[in-house]
């Protein structure tokens, strides 16, 4: 299968992945991440767009272990 490029939106950012993926499923994952990330910031009161993804990052991975 070959790479195609799909554009996403994730707090504020654009980013440009390649990807085998569907780009339905692609547009989930971004949108699903946007969430998450746009939810911690505004509970836990976070500025430093670092710092929300790392935040994000262990939220997910806590759901996943």
């Amino acid at each position: 299968m070959e790479k195609k490029a799909i554009s996403v939106k994730i707090y504020n950012d654009t980013y440009m992945l390649a990807t085998e993926a569907s780009e339905a499923h692609v547009l989930e994952i971004a949108n699903l991440v946007d969430a998450k990330m746009k939810d911690l910031a505004q509970r836990k009161h976070i500025q430093s767009t670092d710092k929300v993804a790392v935040w994000t990052a262990l939220d997910l991975a806590a759901e996943l272990v």
